[in-house]
């Protein structure tokens, strides 16, 4: 007999218990026994994995097969005599031992998270006659370990079918999001509103499976699992989701994640990848102040906001977000939209079918794929359409993402595909898919609509320039006095030391930075490879805010990135140096500044020796002179050049706009000329 058929059975049993007449309260109380059963066929079946999990720890007589053995046979139980005495059993004695597992055991393990269900679960069934009848039915489940996860993700996928549970994203998509988002082994993983858990389970068993080909390459690094939940019941089910999948370690926080700090296990630490479902809608008391200095009562915006901040430098996310968020031009969604384009890469918006929450909510929604590792470029959009409407009976299926992932590494432009420049995107801030991908089915024929954008795209080139001869009349620019101070390079470092000369490998947690990875003199870290080094060795080539990296060798020599942000292990090849500003004298952001100036590049190449390859080496580096003005004047230095840099950048997207709005102009003026022709 399948397995399933007697969770079916059993789930009809406790629909007719008093008090479990909604699907998801029948799913909880039968998820805790099925959960129950599953761990003592764990500590039955897997004795080389026990001294891991520690369930030698629980007690016999609390163990699935002592307290049930005698409960479902009829002829030796008396169900008046004794069914009050098995409810007594379980809500006085079993629940509450339950509850006591997690006490001084680290947070994550198995046993944590098996006592924090019970910590937020009740026993909710009073008939005796029906728990016996459940308990019967769940007994005679006879399957191996890696089928009780099938059995546990079929019962919360069919409660999602049902409408009535708890608002889950189709499994469908949260293989497709995984799949290519894919997460390594040894990253972090969070989710800061994880329902049930679905997308650490998904990029969980991604991992494993990704694994099994990988063992004999020696990488096994085990990934930290996070996530906040703030309803009890969801977090109870994700605790199971993960006990079921057997993945540790798992960090569930219960809590509200945009109104309070991650945990105090997760703290203020930073992510390597960020999945997030949100709830969509809906407005917070008052509005909350964020890194990024929007303040918005909008849940939805909040929740996005949030996963940007919980990114650390070369992390990225996938959001699922309302329409309205994309569609909206103006005011804190607007804002929120330039935020990701400026710090992040914005590299793909996935358009879902409307019906994709079906039947929980018809709201239209987009999945936001986006990077920190440098500003926006383009932004490639896939519009996903079905055949029919989707609906409760026809959700959305494997095949329906079928081409969104074939297509997401290569970023083909197709009937349902573009390639969208960030200029695009700026000058309306409406990021919705639909007017990008229909875009292309315009026929060139509409003169004054061209006209009019190419007007308007002047103007605002006008007002950036007025910005920028604003910033340039009020600076009071001048070239250094000729009486500031110059001092060797040296001298103004407390420290410059060559690189690790080690091999690439992936069986390590430290990211090894070539001067490859420097792109647009910022770091590629997502990009980088791992440093195959010991422990010991780390601390000595460690990277670390405000530290500059400098190319000494080969035709990149003097090509340098001044160290915004690292990942948690970050350390620098031997082809470059790293120098060390000493904050008394120089700060980072004015010696990054000054290396990108012709005078200091010319000093370089004119130090450069080498027959086979020219090099430059530290001491000569050292020797060249750099001019130190009071920090007064630097800091207001590198402050000017921030802004006037800023609203340069702004002008060059406008520009890139305007030249596609010309081709586009001259386009339809010829239309416009020879269409009677």
């Amino acid at each position: 007999m399948d397995s399933y058929t007697n969770i079916a059975r059993a789930f009809d049993v406790l629909r007719s218990e008093p008090g479990l007449n909604n699907s998801s309260s029948c799913v909880e109380q039968l998820s805790w026994l099925l959960l129950l059963k599953f761990i003592d066929d764990l500590y039955f079946s897997l004795p080389d994995r026990l001294s891991h999990f520690d369930l030698e720890d629980i007690y016999p007589e609390f163990r699935w097969h002592a307290w049930t053995g005698n409960a479902y046979k009829s002829d030796i139980f008396d169900l008046n005599a004794r069914g009050e005495e098995l409810i007594q059993f379980v809500e006085s004695k079993l629940f509450p031992y339950m509850r006591t597992l997690g006490q001084g055991r680290g947070k994550g393990t198995l046993l944590a998270n098996l006592s924090l269900v019970f910590d937020y679960l009740v026993n909710r069934i009073r008939s005796a006659r029906s728990l016996v009848n459940v308990l019967q039915l769940v007994n005679e489940i006879d399957c191996n370990i890696d089928e009780y996860g099938d059995i546990f993700d079929r019962l919360m996928q069919e409660l999602s079918s049902t409408g009535t549970g708890y608002v889950q994203a189709p499994a469908s998509l949260v293989s497709a999001l995984v799949e290519v988002s894919a997460p390594d082994a040894g990253e972090t993983i969070y989710d800061p509103a994880a329902g049930t858990g679905g997308f650490l389970v998904g990029a969980a068993r991604y991992i494993r499976q990704a694994q099994e080909g990988k063992q004999k390459q020696g990488k096994n690094s085990t990934s930290g699992f996070f996530a906040c939940e703030r309803n009890t019941g969801q977090l109870a089910l994700a605790a199971m989701s993960a006990i079921f999948h057997r993945i540790e370690p798992v960090y569930l926080h219960l809590g509200d994640a945009l109104m309070e700090a991650r945990s105090t296990s997760v703290g203020e630490e930073q992510f390597d990848l960020v999945f997030s479902n949100p709830p969509f809608g809906g407005k917070v008391k008052s509005s909350i102040p964020t890194r990024y200095g929007i303040e918005t009562d909008s849940q939805d915006l909040l929740f996005l906001l949030k996963c940007m901040e919980a990114l650390r430098v070369g992390g990225r996310a996938v959001v699922i977000v309302p329409e309205g968020v994309l569609s909206q031009r103006s005011g804190p969604a607007a804002a929120v939209k330039q935020q990701l384009l400026r710090y992040f890469d914005l590299h793909t918006i996935l358009s879902l079918p409307a019906g994709t929450f079906s039947p929980f909510t018809a709201v239209k929604t987009s999945v936001l794929f986006f990077d920190k590792t440098s500003p926006t470029v383009e932004t490639w959009m896939y519009e996903c359409r079905t055949e029919q409407p989707l609906s409760k009976k026809r959700p959305l299926r494997a095949e329906h993402l079928a081409g969104f992932i074939s297509d997401f590494k290569m970023r083909y432009d197709s009937d349902t595909a573009r390639k969208v420049p960030v200029s695009d995107l700026v000058a309306s801030f409406d990021f919705s898919v639909k007017n990008y991908i229909s875009r292309k089915k315009e026929e060139a024929n509409d003169l004054v609509t061209y006209v009019t954008r190419v007007r308007e795209n002047i103007n605002e080139s006008m007002v950036a320039m007025r910005q920028i001869s604003t910033l340039v009349d009020g600076a009071d620019l001048h070239g250094l006095p000729l009486h500031v101070r110059k001092m060797p390079l040296r001298d103004l470092c407390i420290s410059m030391k060559h690189g690790f000369a080690g091999k690439a490998s992936d069986a390590s947690d430290v990211k090894l930075i070539r001067i490859t990875d420097v792109k647009g003199g910022a770091v590629d870290w997502h990009g980088a490879q791992y440093a195959d080094m010991g422990s010991s060795q780390y601390e000595s080539f460690a990277l670390s805010r405000g530290d500059i990296v400098f190319a000494r060798v080969g035709a990149t020599a003097g090509k340098s990135s001044l160290i915004r942000d690292t990942p948690r292990k970050a350390i620098f090849a031997s082809n470059l140096i790293k120098l060390v500003a000493d904050p008394s004298l120089i700060i980072p952001e004015y010696l990054y500044l000054y290396f990108q100036s012709n005078e200091f590049l010319d000093r370089v190449d004119k130090n450069l020796t080498g027959a086979v390859q020219l090099n430059i080496s530290s001491a000569k580096l050292g020797a060249i002179e750099v001019p130190v003005p009071p920090l007064e004047e630097q800091y207001r230095i590198v402050g000017l050049f921030g802004e006037i840099h800023s609203e340069a950048a702004r002008l060059t997207v406008l520009a890139e706009k305007k030249c596609l709005d010309l081709k586009a102009f001259r386009k339809s003026l010829l239309h416009t000329l020879f269409r009677e022709a």
